[in-house]
């Protein structure tokens, strides 16, 4: 089965999609935000959060649940690319704490419209994930997003089997889609000048192919029985794990913990600040505004305070969330990729053993073919032989009248006729015609045996495709994640930086106010 979706060219750079979403994404070098969210109530029984996306002048509404969809048919289309994660879904714990108000809380939902806008802003500069055009769908507010996941084709896409699928390139398979059969778009959606299709160039697409999934085509479930594993994958594999334990039990813990406490903190300056304000009522002029400057420097601090947990949540421990699932991303990929090794591995066994058994089988016809040539030979001798004479036949005739019944007996039993009728009743019950049934079996080895071989070339080479892909995928999420330390650390520096300034200027302003009190 072949995904009804867009047409394929070659290009030697970028893929292009020609859309007026790539088009504003690309051209323009635009930036997606995700501006609001509102309670939806399709009817009494649910509701659910609408996020407002805004790419220049275009806005469009989803749900949580499209993005999380939009993230899953990225995965299934580009299974060695390291797709950008969404928001965790609420736990049994904000359930059991918050109860209906879990989906309304304010701050569950700021925390994921940050970082709703960062997977898509994330998306967008991947140098194949942002041309892809069901990204750009997604962005697109005249696509009912809805129809694009109930199409025929999508379904039956995502509901196959991963290993199943064989990686194209467009060097090699050229594919034309329908556009309108996969993703109904209004008329109104703009695409380019005379034709509603969408060119990009992918360097691995997987369509479904049925040789893959036939039986005697081994599918792997772990990749436990790899024998070869590629050093580079191991060590990032290694690093990844390494990496993803670090975070989530020292860095991401300590985050949480500062923050928790400067969240602390703000809550006390603004405690603080309302006893420092009823306070300067109860004194008079100099000591009055000296104490209730202290009350506004203190409620400032609150602010300023409450503004840095804010940017450190947003800059600082959000990316580290998203750093932990990422590493488990790269873990995934990589298992796909042993998998796909471990099946290639299966596949040779299985042609191994195919092979043996036919070589097994023409042996056996040829022994089969020189007893029939010899059987053939020794009835020819047979007939050659001259006719006894009369005299000859007289005594033989004669003698055997005249032998004892136990050698009368013994002839019974050796006589030909009698064992080859035996012979012939087990031969029906056990097989009707054992020659047709043996050549039979050789032309169903042959043929498994080319299914087989078939199987092996196409997992060879999409093997050898998503091998050289996955590698410049890791390099490109190393040096996305070393950017990432980098900002999330700058952002960090940068807070403390600016709330050390702020409280600078406000309390050299307020010791100013305090040294103005008279001492008489």
């Amino acid at each position: 089965m072949v995904l009804e979706s867009q047409k394929y060219q070659v290009s030697s750079n970028r893929p292009s999609c020609t859309c007026q979403i790539n088009r504003l994404l690309h051209q323009r070098e635009s930036y997606i935000f995700v501006t609001g969210a509102q309670p939806f109530d399709s009817n009494r029984r649910s509701s659910f959060i609408v996020y407002h996306i805004r790419l220049n002048d275009i806005e469009t509404k989803r749900r949580y649940s499209d993005f999380a969809s939009l993230r899953r048919i990225l995965t299934r289309l580009y299974p060695i690319f390291i797709v950008p994660p969404v928001p965790e879904k609420h736990s049994l714990l904000d359930y059991a704490v918050l109860q209906n108000r879990a989906k309304n809380d304010i701050t569950t939902i700021e925390k994921r419209k940050r970082m709703l806008q960062s997977f898509l802003n994330q998306v967008s500069k991947h140098h194949y994930l942002g041309h892809d055009h069901f990204f750009h769908q997604f962005l697109d507010p005249d696509v009912v997003w809805s129809d694009v996941l109930q199409s025929p084709s999508l379904s039956s896409f995502l509901k196959q089997q991963p290993l199943h699928m064989a990686l194209t390139n467009s060097s090699n398979v050229s594919t034309q889609l329908s556009l309108s059969s996969l993703s109904p778009i209004s008329s109104s959606t703009s695409l380019s000048s005379s034709n509603a299709t969408s060119l990009f160039y992918c360097p691995a697409r997987p369509v479904f192919h049925p040789l893959l999934s036939h039986r005697i085509v081994p599918t792997p479930t772990s990749p436990q029985t790899l024998q070869q594993r590629d050093p580079f994958l191991i060590t990032s594999e290694e690093k990844s794990i390494h990496l993803a334990s670090f975070l989530s039990k020292h860095l991401e813990k300590c985050q949480r913990k500062v923050i928790r406490r400067l969240g602390e903190l703000a809550n006390d300056y603004a405690e603080l600040g309302a006893v420092y304000n009823g306070f300067s009522l109860n004194e008079t002029e100099h000591v009055s505004n000296a104490i209730e400057r202290m009350g506004q420097t203190v409620d400032d601090a609150y602010t300023e305070t409450g503004q840095m947990v804010l940017k450190l949540e947003g800059e600082f421990a959000e990316p580290t969330q998203s750093q932990i699932q990422m590493t488990m991303f790269v873990k995934k990929v990589i298992q796909f990729q042993y998998l796909k090794q471990c099946q290639v591995e299966l596949i040779e066994q299985a042609l191994d053993r195919q092979q043996d058994e036919l070589d097994r089988l023409l042996q056996m016809e040829k022994e089969l073919q020189r007893l029939d040539r010899a059987l053939q030979q020794n009835s020819l001798n047979t007939i050659s032989l001259p006719p006894p004479s009369p005299s000859q036949e007289q005594y033989t005739h004669r003698h055997r009248h005249h032998r004892p019944r136990r050698h009368q007996q013994l002839d019974s039993y050796r006589n030909p006729v009698t064992v080859n009728a035996a012979g012939h009743s087990l031969q029906h019950l056990i097989d009707v015609d054992p020659v047709t049934t043996r050549r039979n079996q050789i032309g169903k080895s042959k043929e498994s045996l080319q299914i087989l071989e078939e199987a092996l070339a196409i997992c060879r080479n999409d093997t050898h495709q998503l091998s050289d892909q996955l590698h410049k995928e890791i390099q490109r999420y190393e040096r996305d994640k070393t950017m990432m330390l980098r900002d999330s650390l700058m952002a960090f520096a940068t807070a403390h930086l600016r709330y050390c300034q702020k409280n600078l200027s406000a309390w050299e302003d307020t010791k100013s106010q305090v040294d103005r009190i008279p001492l008489e």
